[in-house]
């Protein structure tokens, strides 16, 4: 019990997904309060980042938090929050509260399941990419488009519609971060579009929903998928356009937050 608890410890707050309970991941343990919560903090606490982690421990006081805290905090609450509510709306009947708010926590990198990919229906996949497309936060264990970028990227749309300054907490955002956060943006929209137009071609018996989920799923290193046939094919597809792109956008991500971590 203590081998088992200690691997899936590990494996939660590394984002790895990773179980040794069979072909069924959490799927067992989908009504379980204990194993979902503890796994779903763990999970939250890998993908928040070590500078977040850092900085909630010794200043422990939201005004003497820096913007970049600020921002993974409030952008991870609202995805996990926004994330529960449109699975319980779109799946009502087939998923529980605990199943809709685990999978709204694990799609942003774990890659745990505790309700049935293949039983998803259309919307249900809508969420589930773009959660997993969204990703982590920067310096953490998880993968994606990272949560301070998607906020870049939101807040500067409002601004632009508002004619109003880019700036959030009475701090102004620079302009070349923007411009990186709109480049990181386009290259990881390119890349998925583009993985995922190889994939029609090498697996054209597979529903287009089905095949961007595998893309995206890959790409931001997650590792769930809706069990789809020739499944040794689309394994090697995903493990080699896996890493570069994954890989360079976040080392973008961090760099980024680490050089300018006093202003985002």
């Amino acid at each position: 019990a203590l081998g088992y608890g200690a691997f899936h410890a590990i494996s939660s707050f590394n984002n790895a997904g990773f179980d040794i309970f069979g072909t069924n991941s959490l799927i067992d343990f989908s009504s379980d309060w204990f194993i979902n919560i503890n796994t779903m903090l763990l999970i939250i606490l890998g993908g928040i980042g070590f500078l977040v982690i850092d900085e909630v421990l010794r200043k422990r006081r939201w005004r003497k938090f820096s913007l970049n805290t600020k921002v993974v905090l409030i952008t991870t609450i609202s995805l996990l929050v926004l994330g529960t509510l449109l699975f319980k709306l779109t799946m009502f009947k087939e998923m529980s509260w605990l199943q809709a708010l685990f999978q709204s926590t694990s799609a942003r990198t774990a890659g745990f399941a505790t309700y049935d990919m293949t039983k998803l229906n259309t919307t249900g996949y809508i969420i589930m990419i773009s959660l997993m497309f969204i990703g982590a936060s920067p310096a953490s264990t998880g993968g994606g488009l990272k949560t301070t970028t998607l906020f870049v990227l939101i807040l500067v749309m409002i601004r632009f519609v508002r004619g109003e300054k880019y700036s959030v907490f009475k701090r102004k955002i620079p302009t070349q971060l923007v411009h990186k956060a709109f480049v990181i943006f386009v290259i990881e929209i390119v890349y998925v579009l583009i993985a995922t137009f190889l994939m029609a071609i090498f697996e054209p018996n597979i529903s287009f929903d089905r095949l961007l989920f595998e893309v995206v799923s890959a790409f931001a290193t997650v590792g769930l998928s809706p069990r789809l046939p020739n499944e040794r094919g689309l394994i090697k597809s995903k493990s080699s356009g896996k890493i570069p792109i994954g890989s360079s956008s976040s080392a973008l991500s961090i760099r980024d937050n680490c050089s300018k971590s006093s202003s985002f």
